[in-house]
C-alpha cells in the first residue's frame, strides 16, 4: 500500500472551522488563523440524549426527560495534503489548549469583553447525491478537538490510498439548516 497525497477528491464534504479565539498576543500563525475550510472524507454525526428524572406525581412516580440534551462527541477524517496543513492545523489547536498560560489569557479577556469563553463554531456541509453542490450543512457549537489519530506512512506503490487524518471534537450543541 503506497499512502499518497495526489490522490484527488474534489467534490467531497467540507468542513468549515470559525475559532472565535480572541488574539492572545502571540506572534502565532494559530493565533492569527480564525476562519479554516477543509476536505472530509467523512464523518459520524454526534448522538443525543437526555437524562432521566423521577418525578412523583401523587402516587405515580414517572420518568421525564432531563431539562438539557448531551451532545456526544463526533469524529471526522480529513483527506490530507502535501504540507500536512490539517494535521499541521489541529495538532496545533490541541497544544494551544495545553498551553495554560495562553487559555487563561484568552479567558480572561473574553469574560472581561464577552462576559463568557468564546469557543469554536464548525460548519459541517453535506454534498448532495451526485456531489455537486452541498444541500445542507449541521452547524455544532462550543466545538473543539479532543484528539487527533496518529499518521502511518507506508511506501508500497501497488495500491495508492490518500492519507487522512481522523479528528474528535466535542460540542455543547447543533442546529440542522437546509441550503
Amino acid at each position: 500500500m503506497y499512502t499518497g497525497f495526489n490522490v484527488k477528491y474534489d467534490n467531497t464534504h467540507k468542513f468549515q472551522i470559525e475559532r472565535n479565539f480572541i488574539n492572545s498576543g502571540s506572534n502565532d500563525d494559530f493565533d492569527k488563523q480564525s476562519i479554516a475550510e477543509f476536505n472530509v472524507l467523512e464523518f459520524s454525526h454526534p448522538g443525543v440524549a437526555h437524562t432521566e428524572i423521577k418525578y412523583n406525581w401523587q402516587t405515580v412516580e414517572m420518568k421525564i426527560p432531563g431539562v438539557k440534551p448531551t451532545f456526544e462527541g463526533f469524529e471526522v477524517t480529513f483527506l490530507l495534503d502535501s504540507e500536512l496543513k490539517v494535521y499541521k492545523y489541529f495538532n496545533n489547536w490541541l497544544k494551544y489548549y495545553g498551553d495554560q498560560k495562553k487559555i487563561e489569557q484568552v479567558a480572561e479577556v473574553q469574560t472581561k469583553q464577552f462576559n463568557q469563553f468564546i469557543y469554536s463554531t464548525g460548519k459541517m456541509f453535506l454534498m448532495d447525491n451526485d456531489l455537486i453542490k452541498p444541500s445542507f450543512y449541521f452547524e455544532y457549537q462550543n466545538m473543539f478537538p479532543v484528539g487527533i489519530s496518529n499518521l502511518s506512512f507506508g511506501s508500497n506503490k501497488t495500491n495508492i490510498t490518500p492519507l487522512l487524518l481522523k479528528v474528535r471534537f466535542s460540542i455543547d450543541s447543533f442546529k440542522l439548516i437546509d441550503l
